[in-house]
């Protein structure tokens, strides 16, 4: 029930873009930055924007596809990097925003993954896990894909944009298999692929080439395809699905993905009975990925969220020394003086002059704000 009142919340949302003429980026953003549409869409998303939140408006991103009548959402940067402080932020209807498409009759078309977290990382989760049993599975540290049947065409989209640079590779790729699909994949299912390909690499190096089968859903009943079912699917398209990691606990399974030595693996996606998901991740693989993206911004959040010690605690040396250099720089401009104007000066110019937008103004502030309280001092 909960999943189908957020399906039909997203309806109304996609209904009312499309009576508005919303078709691109200009005119999502006039759209967006009319109050009247900020308050609808804090309704439809069952979003209570509290204390240092950000708007709805910034948190959800349509994309459309260039030739057919077909909407997807996805949630934003700001929203992945930001919510994970907030016990309500990730409410039900955004979580579906994963890259779920519709056109513009506003029938749902594509049902992907609802979005699910790292183990012991978002406070989404840190309630307990269910018991009973459970599957796990390899994580790629490729690409996800959408596929899904539109018009009799196989279509398959990235969860933000139907002409990525992913897209473009994968639907090359699906040129192999369009003409057994046809037959073969199920008109109402939505299948879930990993994308490999050198040309989009992440984080982990792969020296192949091809699809992986992560899961799959029907877009009438939202169910979700249980592991026997997805055994059966992969023989029937001829991809491989998921390679299965036995393990004898969760317990196991998280001090495993802590050893150091596993330098060019993602981690585990853990399926339970009753379709919760929820990811282990390699701590390797996560300070690659965050000494890729370290920057002041980045460094901001954590300090603003209060997640600066957790967050680098464990990871490598070469990342917490850069990290703990922003830091210091963070600090030293925030603390420079006791001439606001001058402290938010200096931290304006943390970043190049093209970053200093309104997005980075308003987390200074919020520096300001934390050592105001002194929760920051100086160094």
């Amino acid at each position: 029930m909960k999943t189908k009142n957020a399906v039909q919340n997203l309806r109304q949302f996609v209904g009312a873009l499309v009576e508005a003429g919303v078709n691109d980026w200009t005119t999502w953003k006039a759209w967006r930055d009319n109050a009247e549409n900020a308050e609808r869409m804090r309704k439809w998303f069952g979003y209570e924007q509290g204390l240092g939140m950000p708007s709805i408006t910034n948190l959800v991103k349509p994309f459309f596809h260039p030739t057919l009548p077909l909407i997807g959402l996805n949630y934003s940067e700001i929203a992945q990097f930001t919510l994970h402080a907030f016990e309500n932020g990730w409410t039900p209807t955004l979580c579906l925003c994963r890259g779920i498409i519709f056109d513009r009759d506003v029938n749902l078309v594509a049902f992907p993954f609802p979005k699910f977290f790292n183990f012991g990382e978002e406070k989404q989760i840190t309630k307990p896990l269910p018991g009973g049993k459970f599957v796990v599975r390899r994580k790629y540290d490729g690409h996800l894909l959408i596929t899904f049947k539109y018009q009799g065409e196989i279509v398959g989209t990235t969860r933000g944009s139907f002409i990525s640079h992913t897209s473009k590779v994968a639907d090359k790729m699906l040129d192999v298999f369009r003409q057994k699909w046809a037959t073969s994949m199920p008109d109402d299912v939505t299948v879930l692929l990993e994308v490999i390909h050198p040309t989009t690499h992440v984080i982990v190096d792969y020296d192949k080439e091809g699809f992986i089968l992560l899961g799959a859903f029907d877009r009438n009943t939202f169910h979700d395809f249980s592991d026997k079912e997805l055994v059966a699917l992969s023989k029937k398209l001829g991809v491989k699905l998921a390679e299965e990691f036995k393990v004898e606990s969760l317990e196991v399974l998280d001090s495993y993905v802590r050893k150091s030595r596993y330098l060019n693996q993602e981690g585990f996606v853990v399926r339970f009975d009753d379709g919760e998901r929820v990811k282990y991740k390699f701590k390797s693989y996560i300070s690659r990925w965050i000494g890729a993206k370290l920057s002041v911004g980045y460094v901001m959040n954590s300090l603003i969220n209060g997640t600066y010690e957790s967050k680098f605690a464990d990871l490598s040396a070469d990342v917490r020394g850069k990290a703990e250099r922003i830091r210091k720089q963070i600090v030293k401009a925030a603390t420079c003086s006791a001439n606001i104007k001058e402290q938010r000066a200096r931290l304006y110019g943390l970043v190049p002059g093209d970053e200093c937008n309104s997005t980075h103004k308003q987390k200074c502030g919020k520096i300001l704000k934390l050592v105001r309280e002194k929760q920051l001092k100086a160094a």
